[in-house]
């Protein structure tokens, strides 16, 4: 019976220890996902008040991002970004609405992109598609041609360099491994993405 009793007490002191390690990587993490929120939505505020068109679209996507990848909500800064929250979820909504726009026009063999620009009558940010001439398409195609070629030889770069390691040729730490990995993985899922867009 005395066992039992021990094995339960360590149960409990090894489920309060976890507890306890969890709580403190909840209060080490959580105010450095805040304070880069309130960083990542100060830069799309500072680019709405005084930045270009590209710097507000670049800025957009950096928050966009940012708000996917840590399941988080400007709400979640209080009342002074309730202003930058209503913008941000205004353009979200016209991009998701000009996505449509191009991709029925694409289906039409008309090509198009989103562009975001200050309504001059009632000074408001506005996206929409515009088609593209001729020579757009012809120097989209150029470059998106040319990043294809650099990924496909940084592709081979990557082959071969895991063909060494595997062959044994070339003696890599497991860290250096997981980033040749990881680094063969992102690059070619970005040659997907530019195969997808490749006119």
């Amino acid at each position: 019976m005395a066992i039992v009793a021990t094995v339960q007490d360590l149960a409990e002191q090894q489920t309060e220890e976890l507890a306890n390690k969890f709580a403190g990587i909840l209060k080490s993490v959580v105010p450095d996902v805040t304070k880069s929120l309130s960083k990542t939505a100060q830069s799309f505020q500072k680019a709405l008040l005084t930045g270009s068109n590209q710097k507000i679209q670049k800025s957009y996507g950096d928050l966009s991002k940012f708000l996917k990848t840590f399941d988080v909500n400007i709400s979640d800064l209080g009342e002074g970004f309730r202003d930058t929250e209503k913008v941000f979820k205004s353009l979200t909504d016209q991009f998701a609405d000009t996505d449509e726009e191009i991709q029925g026009l694409r289906e039409k063999n008309i090509f198009a992109e989103k562009e975001l620009f200050v309504n001059k009558k009632n000074n408001n940010l506005e996206v929409k598609a515009i088609i593209l001439t001729d020579q757009q398409l012809f120097e989209k195609r150029k470059k998106l041609l040319a990043k294809e070629k650099d990924l496909k030889d940084k592709e081979k770069n990557y082959l071969e360099q895991i063909r060494q390691v595997q062959s044994g040729e070339n003696v890599i730490s497991d860290k250096q491994n997981a980033n040749l990995t990881k680094d063969f993985k992102n690059n070619k899922d970005e040659l997907e993405k530019i195969k997808k867009q490749t006119i």
